[in-house]
């Protein structure tokens, strides 16, 4: 195995790990196996999550057989054989998706497994006389975790101020981030109960006749550049992937320009400016705490991390330049031209 590169002290410099299947343990194998592509990638964790491949190789009906990255001249069907171990803590679902050329043929659900060893054919019609490639995915399917209770506050609250329910999700979406104690996977499922509430409430502006901004050439352009996303799944290697993050981008339209445009147009932008800023006081005084709790503690020596891997690409992310500030207050407009070479920007 081949560790990641990116270490730091306090993690584990085995958690991404390359596995290589070897004919011999010596240096000349491990050449060989890296020129042929006889590997694959896990994410390891040895007290929850170590799960192993076997043996992965197709056959036809006459005998023959090509093991991973190698090549068959098929006779017949092709018969795909995928056998493993998996240890998972607490036991839980594992799913093996099987890739033809890009596309997701075959979804394979085991609960709780100890091993697999599975055998399919692949009968489909769209096998054709050209080269056919197959991979496989594997993916733990985990409980949601909903905090349903810190949703419902805030559903309460939301209806006596909307300004409370973008203060959530801006703080939601920006603690997705934070890498430890399990706050990322608490966020990216808080995050649908928060913009969810933020559809329901244009459609609660329609239905009860409330004032609603105009439709838009850039309402019609978004909407196009979405139904492209959705229409994507068609294709996608990851169907579900490409669905879950299609909505994302729907909810987020939803939300940023039908919703905080209309907060910002009633209460001012200084109000926008202000949960923004109040969002940044919580990061920071959190960043100041991870220098005595969380996994790195670099209070007297080690490093200083704060609350996310790259506190300063987030604080970059939140902070808007002088020239947003100058859209902000002034309502004057400046030209903001990236610049490939650079991380400064123009104005």
């Amino acid at each position: 195995m081949i560790a990641e590169a990116d270490y730091r002290a306090g993690a584990r410099i085995d958690s991404i790990q390359n596995m290589i299947f070897l004919s011999a343990f010596k240096e000349e194998s491990v050449y060989e196996a890296l020129r042929a592509g006889r590997l694959y990638i896990r994410y390891y964790s040895e007290n929850k999550c170590d799960i192993l491949l076997d043996d992965f190789h197709i056959a036809d009906s006459s005998g023959e057989n090509a093991f991973i990255a190698g090549e068959i001249t098929m006779s017949g069907k092709p018969r795909l054989f995928i056998r493993g171990t998996a240890k998972l803590n607490p036991p839980q679902e594992l799913r093996v998706e099987v890739i033809r050329n890009g596309r997701s043929i075959k979804e394979i659900a085991l609960s709780a497994p100890q091993a697999f060893d599975l055998e399919f054919e692949d009968d489909s019609l769209e096998i054709t006389d050209r080269k056919n490639y197959y991979r496989l995915n594997g993916r733990i399917n985990s409980p949601a975790i909903m905090f349903m209770p810190l949703g419902l506050i805030a559903a309460s609250l939301v209806f006596f101020s909307r300004g409370i329910l973008i203060f959530l999700a801006i703080l939601s979406l920006s603690s997705a981030g934070v890498p430890y104690a399990g706050i990322w996977k608490i966020a990216q499922q808080l995050r649908w109960v928060l913009l969810i509430m933020f559809c329901f409430h244009v459609f609660g502006d329609i239905f009860l006749g409330r004032t609603v901004r105009r439709i838009k050439l850039f309402d019609a352009a978004a909407l196009v550049f979405i139904s492209y996303a959705f229409m994507s799944i068609s294709y996608s290697p990851h169907p579900r992937l490409t669905l879950e993050r299609s909505i994302t981008i729907l909810l987020l339209y939803i939300s940023v320009f039908w919703i905080i445009w209309k907060y910002a147009y009633h209460q001012g932008p200084e109000k926008v400016a202000s949960l923004i800023l109040w969002v940044m006081w919580i990061i920071f005084i959190a960043s100041y705490f991870a220098i005595f709790i969380g996994p790195y503690r670099p209070f007297l020596n080690g490093r200083f991390m704060g609350v996310f891997a790259n506190l300063a690409g987030r604080a970059d992310q939140l902070m808007p330049r002088s020239s947003r500030w100058d859209i902000l207050f002034t309502r004057v407009q400046k030209e903001i031209i990236p610049l490939p070479f650079s991380p400064r920007y123009l104005s």
